[in-house]
């Protein structure tokens, strides 16, 4: 006996045999089929006289109701719909109303078109999704990108409708390839670890169409030729049935090719989808080959910066060896020119005293251009006064100048303000490398140094402009463009700096570490002007106090006060008053001492100790304040920079000088 389920089953099966070609019903109010068009029934052993028996339920609903509509005087006398049959088949129907007592019902099977519109949908999907995709991979980095790419391969194995993508990569010098990406649907089990270091010899097949740049396509893996039994059976293994295979290249070269499984059922693609398949290919390749060239890229440049290190350290040392034996050529040689000696050997220790000098000069000149390059040199952008600064240059240089009997001045903008926070000791440096060569080359007339701005952006940020004119012999145009070439030398200009053009680059590479600029302007017959520029270079709105300074303690200094003040205000503000004067004192009791010592004998082992234990009594107290200033005191340890050290040291033991005064003045 047939259940109604499969009464369901066989109904519909004959319906869509009936419903194959267009079909046309004339029908009474009450759903009694008059006369049909194109169908025969009795051919087709189905004895219908009612649409009820020759529709689905659901199915009779929907055309009954429009039955009883389109009967009723005060509708519309024809409508449109559609139906499916087991989501398989799809119709379009019109029913419209001949006679009062008559009406026509058109039945169209419209699978062709309904499936175009679902596979336009699907392509559609499909591409959207690829842009997504190649937006996504063209704008990851280093970092992101396996990330990326796995959620790359999941959008696309989603969109494509399979259980497994995949991606193989070769290595034509072991000459295999393993599965280096993978991602597999809920309930499918992963297979990248089984597919590590495959010899190549296990495609042959596949290989030679791959290299041929053309796709595999295997709608059903049983239906394999004999000539792949070693590729299907490593498909059948891992329980495929369907898959395809697109090339992925390197270049002109096959790298590898990327898989899309069918595991839960058989698979058809057309060549349109698979087209699409292979422009994912591309995008993928693309991506994964740039990352592997910039991964290689970058390998390269942390060796190179790593053998840089090396070198700089090396130079460290080495300068360090040099100094001591030239610091005593130096002293040595001024002891000699004090004694009874001759003329003659006088001036052969004045000789001796003054190559000496150049040589110590030139070391250090090396040793900071090594450092620069490496990116191993340090920013300190603190508050600082152009004013002092001019005037220190000022003194430095004006005894060189007045034995040339040149005019040196100075000035300053009214509107450049007070204090700006700046590195002082490189911005010292390249002023001075650029005023020693105008005063070299100069040989009658003026030098002048001048500070402005060039242009304000509220109280908080400016551009900033120095410039060092002299009215020594100028810069032909032919040399402009080679003024700041590395080690350029141009006889009978202003442009040969001292050190065989060390000081020029070092001053170029300090000023482009510091955010600014530098060129020349000049003059045949009138000079030139040096014009070096910094941009949003910040103001300090604090005041450099003397409030706090300690006459009897050497410490203390006026350029300091400031910076040690802020430290000590910040400590008093932001930590409890007793746990404060407790930390204070464990300090007085066990360091302050200690790092006093620090400033006057240079031992790197003592002065790691000694921050290792500062630090553990800071993070004991919960105080982050010197945490910076004992890590600085290390790396100078390490580079011999015997006044860092005594600057960041200074700097702790004057802050906790202040902290406690502060605390006896709240």
């Amino acid at each position: 006996m047939i259940n109604e389920q499969e009464h369901i089953l066989i109904n519909n099966s004959k319906i869509q045999d009936i419903l194959e070609n267009e079909l046309i019903l004339l029908i009474s109010p009450n759903g009694i089929i008059l006369e049909s068009k194109n169908l025969d029934i009795n051919d087709n052993n189905i004895k219908l006289s009612n649409i009820k028996d020759f529709f689905p339920s659901h199915i009779y609903n929907t055309i009954n109701n429009y039955i009883i509509n389109i009967f009723n005087p005060n509708n519309k006398s024809s409508f449109e719909f559609s139906f499916n049959l087991n989501n398989n088949h799809f119709y379009d129907t019109i029913i419209s109303k001949i006679t009062d007592d008559i009406a026509m019902l058109f039945i169209k099977n419209i699978d062709k078109q309904k499936s175009m519109e679902l596979k336009l949908e699907y392509i559609n999907s499909l591409q959207c999704t690829l842009n997504e995709i190649s937006s996504n991979l063209m704008q990851s980095h280093q970092t992101n990108f396996e990330n990326l790419l796995n959620d790359s391969l999941a959008k696309l194995g989603k969109s494509t409708q399979v259980d497994r993508v995949y991606i193989f990569e070769f290595d034509y010098d072991l000459y295999f390839c393993s599965n280096t990406y993978e991602w597999c649907a809920n309930g499918i089990s992963s297979q990248i670890s089984n597919l590590q270091m495959l010899p190549l010899d296990v495609f042959p097949n596949w290989i030679k169409l791959l290299n041929q740049n053309k796709y595999i396509y295997i709608p059903s893996i049983q239906d394999m030729g004999e000539e792949f039994f070693i590729e299907k059976e490593l498909l059948e293994n891992q329980d495929i049935k369907s898959l395809v295979l697109a090339p992925m290249y390197n270049g002109d070269k096959l790298a590898g090719f990327i898989g899309f499984d069918s595991v839960k059922k058989y698979k058809y693609w057309d060549n349109e989808i698979i087209n699409i398949l292979k422009l994912a290919s591309n995008i993928f390749s693309g991506s994964i080959f740039r990352y592997r060239f910039e991964s290689d890229l970058l390998n390269q440049k942390i060796i190179a910066e790593n053998a840089n290190r090396i070198k700089t350290r090396y130079l460290s040392n080495l300068s360090k060896e040099i100094k001591n034996p030239i610091n005593s050529i130096i002293n040595y040689s001024e002891l000699l020119a004090n004694h009874n000696l001759s003329n003659i050997c006088v001036n052969y220790s004045q000789i001796i005293h003054k190559n000496a000098k150049n040589m110590y000069s030139l070391i250090n000149d090396i040793l900071d251009l090594s450092k620069i390059e490496t990116g191993l040199l340090d920013i300190n952008k603190l508050p600082m006064s152009v004013k002092e600064l001019f005037i220190e240059i000022y003194e430095n240089f004006i005894q060189e100048v007045n034995y040339k009997k040149l005019n040196f001045s100075y000035k300053i903008q009214d509107k450049l303000p007070a204090l700006i926070e700046f590195d002082y000791d490189k911005l010292n440096k390249i002023l001075s490398i650029v005023i020693n060569n105008a005063i070299k080359f100069t040989d009658k007339g003026n030098i002048e140094l001048k500070g402005d701005i060039i242009y304000g952006s509220g109280n908080n940020l400016m551009d900033i402009r120095f410039t060092i004119t002299d009215t020594g012999n100028a810069i032909s145009e032919a040399y402009f463009n080679k003024i700041f070439d590395s080690f350029s030398n141009n006889n009978g200009t202003s442009l040969e700096f001292d050190n065989s053009g060390i000081d020029i680059i070092i001053c170029k590479k300090l000023i482009e570490a510091l955010a600014g600029t530098i060129y020349v302007e000049s003059q045949l017959g009138k000079g030139s002007v040096y014009v070096i520029e910094f941009f949003k270079v910040k103001i300090s709105h604090k005041e450099l106090s003397k409030s706090f300074k300690n006459n009897n303690d050497d410490l203390l200094s006026i350029y300091d006060a400031d910076i040690n003040l802020l430290v000590a205000q910040k400590l008093v503000d932001s930590t409890d008053k007793k746990v404060l004067l407790k930390f204070l004192d464990e300090f007085e009791d066990n360091f302050k001492e200690l790092l006093i010592e620090l400033l006057d004998y240079f031992d790197e082992d003592l002065i790691n100790e000694a921050m290792d234990n500062f630090n553990i009594l800071s993070e004991d107290y919960a105080i982050e304040s010197f945490l910076d200033l004992t890590q600085q005191v290390k790396d100078a340890a390490l580079e011999f920079d015997i006044k860092l050290i005594n600057e960041c040291i200074s700097t702790i033991l004057i802050s906790i000088e202040y902290c406690r005064r502060l605390l006896h003045n709240s």
